[in-house]
């Protein structure tokens, strides 16, 4: 996701050691990482 600031987070899912869906949300630092050149693509949501 990109917020209103222009900065990236993202969702990472995964089971927990008792098998548990757990979830963190990170945000990225500007200056920890390197955009790609990609395709644009529409979001659908409801």
């Amino acid at each position: 996701m990109i917020d209103q600031y222009g900065d990236y987070w993202l969702e990472v899912n995964y089971l927990d050691d008792n098998g548990e869906p757990a979830f963190n949300t990170l945000k990225l630092e500007t200056g920890t990482y390197s955009l790609i050149e990609a395709d644009t693509y529409e979001v659908l949501s409801e």
